[in-house]
């Protein structure tokens, strides 16, 4: 058997991996510590089940398990790294702003996994839908059945639990980099996907693959999921460092999936709260860049509209299953990222990138005219530079989403209609980007041409590794994104262009990031 992680980790990836490679016992998932499923006592608890901590036990991570895991290995970095991993309690900030609580919470993951064998990608831990997800505590002790949980001193914004979307919070670290968390999940993910192997495919010789990971703060096994971004959000060299994503469900992580409680989309179904089965184009993008992504996308949200009215029936599920909550528009979403991220832990606008994909939802759902969505633009783009003062925006196209297999299915009348109006979109799109050059020169503003890429995978298919362009690889018989839905028969989940009737697999969304990586290397400094 061997086991391959395909994300880049680091260092402290190398060293944890290489300890899983000894084995591990087969058997199920051994069940979630007592701490792991206490109650939520209260709908809007923030922290961690224990609540606040004192300082000193902010600082009391254990670096027991820390040092033992990198003791154990001959990788000749680990003793440097593990100096610096046990010296940095002492470093943990003492925020005593009023707009912060500091606390802990646990470190818990998500990935895609499958397991190679015969150039078929077979699931593991097999589920109703069968669509390769693997989620979990992360531990610093993955190999055994009581391992220890990761707990991470965090920094959290002390924000009005009244509203709605301070569900989706961000959670402050410096204890661990970005790198790192994604390295202890891919460690325990792969320890995971090892016992699903042994219990499903007992002396399988496959290859076991683990890629996406997603690495997330939850206080407890009810709770919500947290982005967790390092604290120190300065680097000084004037070079892109953070990658931050406006707009709907093509570049949403997780924002509407914590708003409507987990419920959609169906994480059975849709992967860890993103509207496909993996990561979406802003995550593979900032990998490629190698740069920190933040996402304040909202899936359903318009550019201008924050209602749900869903006008053509079977358009978009999340619309109709949304109605009555409340989805902000990309104006909205700076408000939200200046008073959740630049607030706290500010990103100095030239080491930001900003990036703005929206409108599909005002054409399919909301049925307004395009001079109404590109105004919502126009607000979005000048708050961005006036608040925030960005100075490196990427605005993207829409996609032709008339091509997704519910319009094919749909009435003509309904697809003519949403064409019309994406192909008047785009062509009006680069004036009023040229009329905000005009205004704010010192802004790098450029365009993103998502339809032209969209375009090469449609016509071309093939050449991507395609072999169905018209179906959706989910069935998708109910039309919800709360439902459990199975896969066709002959997709793996990253042979079909659209994974559900209106959004792409996270294949087209690696090939979107992919260019759009090139695209930003020849405009901005990395």
């Amino acid at each position: 058997m061997r086991q391959v992680a395909r994300r880049s980790i680091g260092v402290l990836g190398t060293v944890l991996l290489a300890l899983t490679m000894n084995g591990c016992g087969g058997g199920s998932e051994p069940p979630l510590a007592s701490d792991q499923l206490v109650s939520v006592p209260e709908a809007d608890s923030l922290l961690s089940p224990v609540g606040p901590l004192t300082a000193a036990q902010v600082y009391a991570l254990d670096p027991t398990a820390v040092a033992q895991a990198f003791h154990a290995s001959p990788d000749p970095g680990a003793a440097e790294e593990l100096a610096v991993l046990e010296n940095a309690h002492a470093a943990v900030p003492r925020l005593e702003a009023a707009s912060s609580t500091q606390a802990y919470t646990y470190l818990y993951c998500y990935a895609t996994g499958w397991l190679s064998e015969g150039g078929q990608r077979l699931p593991l831990g097999r589920g109703p839908g069968d669509n390769f997800y693997l989620s979990g505590w992360a531990k610093l002790d993955g190999l055994s059945g009581a391992g220890l949980d990761v707990k991470l001193p965090v920094v959290v914004p002390s924000t009005s639990p009244l509203e709605p979307v301070n569900r989706h919070l961000v959670y402050y670290t410096s204890l661990y980099t970005p790198e790192q968390l994604s390295a202890l999940c891919t460690r325990s993910m792969l320890v995971k996907a090892q016992r699903l192997q042994a219990r499903e495919y007992p002396g399988s010789t496959g290859t076991l693959e683990i890629d996406d990971v997603v690495a997330r703060g939850r206080n407890n096994s009810l709770a919500d999921d947290h982005p967790l971004l390092p604290l120190a959000g300065t680097v000084g060299d004037g070079r892109i460092h953070t990658l931050v994503s406006l707009g709907d469900s093509l570049s949403d992580t997780d924002a509407t999936s914590n708003m409507l409680l987990h419920i959609l989309p169906n994480r059975s179904t849709w992967f860890a709260g993103h509207f496909t089965n993996g990561w979406v184009w802003s995550e593979y993008a900032a990998q490629d860049l190698g740069v920190i992504a933040y996402n304040e996308a909202w899936g359903a949200a318009g550019a201008s509209s924050q209602s749900i009215l869903r006008v053509f029936p079977g358009a978009n599920w999340i619309a109709k299953q949304g109605v009555g909550y409340y989805f902000p528009s990309p104006a909205q979403q700076v408000g939200l990222y200046d008073k959740r991220v630049m607030q706290l832990a500010p990103r100095p606008p030239d080491e930001t990138l900003y990036t703005l994909l929206i409108g599909g939802n005002d054409f399919v759902n909301y049925n307004e005219p395009v001079a109404t969505v590109l105004k919502g633009v126009n607000t979005a783009l000048r708050q961005l530079i006036t608040v925030e003062g960005a100075r490196n925006i990427v605005v993207l196209n829409l996609p032709d989403i008339t091509s997704a297999p519910v319009f094919l299915a749909g009435k003509a009348s309904i697809r003519t209609t949403v064409k019309a109006r994406l192909d008047a979109y785009d062509a009006q799109l680069p004036d009023l980007l040229d009329a905000l050059r005009s205004a704010y020169p010192q802004v790098d503003l450029t365009l993103f041409d998502t339809r032209a890429v969209f375009d090469d995978i449609l016509h071309d298919p093939k050449s991507g590794g395609f072999v169905n362009a018209a179906q959706s690889c989910l069935i998708d018989p109910s039309e919800s994104y709360s439902m459990t839905e199975k896969m066709r028969v002959g997709c793996n989940g990253y042979n079909y262009v659209f994974w559900d009737s209106l959004h792409p697999t996270t294949a087209v969304h690696a090939i979107i990031g992919s260019r759009f990586a090139a695209f930003v290397r020849m405009h901005y400094a990395f």
